[in-house]
């Protein structure tokens, strides 16, 4: 099982590797997930990888609303510190 709440490099780092496994395409931190051919089941598998990973419940318009793997991780961020 990995870690709940990893330091920030680490989830950045995985959140990349993540997402750009899903999308099966390389990918930058500032590429849009939906250009790089994200489809509904890989918002399904993303909203559960980040669930299992971080604790942190995310829905498709959040991932609609921050297609980025850096959109993502800010908001991931801001999520787990708000829960805090």
């Amino acid at each position: 099982m990995e870690p709940q709440n990893a330091p920030a490099e680490d989830a950045s780092d995985w959140l990349w590797q993540t997402c750009t496994a899903i999308v099966d395409c390389p990918l930058g931190p500032d590429g849009d997930l939906f250009a790089a051919g994200l489809t509904s089941l890989g918002v399904v598998q993303l909203v559960g990888a980040v669930r299992r990973r971080h604790s942190v419940r995310l829905t498709g318009t959040d991932i609609y609303d921050n297609p980025t793997v850096d959109q993502l991780g800010a908001l991931i961020t801001a999520r787990i510190a708000h829960d805090a």
